[in-house]
């Protein structure tokens, strides 16, 4: 027995979505990006590209990209992440959703983050990645802001030293801030808050 079910204008369900307008109401793309740790000869490292294409040409970012239509944000990542490094066969943990209105200059692009510790990494630059990389990963705490909020420092030693400071707000959502940084976008905020995560996990040594 189908379900006639129907709205305020009289229309079953069937009715509304053969009648519905995705561009009615204006919507951000989506991302993906990997923050990836592996350990070599014990210390700790952060897999990295350099981009080839505008924006942020020449800096260093997280892996990542564009959702397709008919992928799933997983399958989304692990594309990403082989094309653009060559990494594969990656057990990804959800980090969490990046989505400032100004965090990317092209439009509005929501990320969600993934993160991994891998046991092995030798990567290669592909698709629109200049370069693939390991740094060397140093968080510290740095004091506090005006407003009481914890400060922390990033560095992150590789082909270029590439420094960030970071604050740690409270309120109705805890969240992690990029207050100056060397790394692309908001990209040095998802590096602490994925280690944060495998971290609190015991999956690396806080």
């Amino acid at each position: 027995m189908s379900d006639e079910r129907r709205d305020a204008r009289g229309l079953t369900e069937a009715e509304f979505l053969a009648a519905y307008d995705e561009n009615r109401y204006r919507h951000p793309s989506v991302t993906t990006d990997m923050a990836i740790f592996t350990r070599v000869d014990g210390e700790l490292k952060l897999l990295m590209i350099k981009r080839a294409n505008h924006p942020f040409i020449g800096g260093y970012a997280l892996p990542g990209g564009f959702l397709e239509m008919d992928e799933s944000l997983e399958a989304c990542a692990a594309r990403e992440l082989f094309e653009e490094t060559g990494v594969a066969d990656v057990r990804f943990y959800q980090v969490g959703a990046y989505g400032d209105v100004d965090r990317d200059p092209r439009t509005r692009i929501v990320s969600v983050l993934y993160t991994a510790m891998v046991e092995r990494c030798s990567p290669r630059a592909g698709d629109d990645a200049a370069a693939a990389q390991l740094f060397s990963v140093f968080i510290s705490a740095a004091g506090e802001d005006e407003s009481g909020c914890p400060l922390y420092e990033l560095t992150l030693c590789g082909e270029r030293r590439l420094h960030s400071v970071l604050k740690r707000e409270a309120g109705a959502c805890v969240r992690t801030r990029v207050v100056t940084s060397d790394v692309a976008s908001d990209h040095a905020a998802m590096v602490f808050d994925a280690y944060s995560l495998l971290a609190a996990n015991g999956i690396i040594p806080s």
